[in-house]
């Protein structure tokens, strides 16, 4: 993995974890670089995220996507999108006329850049400690 590589894993999960934070969620860990996958990554949360109301489970979902965009981190051509993201995103969306489903996803990706860019300090300093450790991990007692 190449240090921007690296960067873009570190904002995209680091924009999921921060999103989730603020919409009320309890984080358990948050990493990038699993199974040997340079690009794949994972944020834990101790709740369950189908208890927010949908436009909070979306931006959840792509706030991701839109860290790395805000924060100009993207991620290597070589790497599909962020496919599990929108297949959860899909999820939520599920049994929606089309029209709602856009009019959610949109709300949601507003959500999700508004809670970014006003807590952008915070979006820094995960994902600078997930470049340099790889893991944050909030149920050990030191990571708090």
């Amino acid at each position: 993995m190449t240090a921007e590589e690296r960067r873009g894993a570190a904002y995209h999960e680091a924009g999921h974890a921060i999103v989730g934070l603020k919409l009320g969620l309890s984080l358990s860990k948050i990493e990038i670089g699993l199974r040997r996958d340079d690009f794949a990554g994972m944020t834990t949360f101790h709740d369950d995220t189908k208890l927010l109301q949908p436009v909070g489970g979306i931006a959840i979902c792509l706030a991701g996507e839109e860290a790395q965009r805000i924060f100009n981190a993207p991620l290597s051509s070589r790497r599909p999108p962020h496919l599990f993201d929108w297949y959860e995103a899909d999820k939520l969306l599920e049994g929606l006329l089309k029209n709602e489903a856009l009019d959610l996803e949109r709300e949601g990706r507003e959500l999700a850049c508004q809670i970014l860019k006003s807590n952008e300090k915070e979006v820094h300093q995960l994902a600078g400690a997930l470049i340099e450790y790889g893991k944050v991990d909030y149920d050990a007692p030191d990571s708090r």
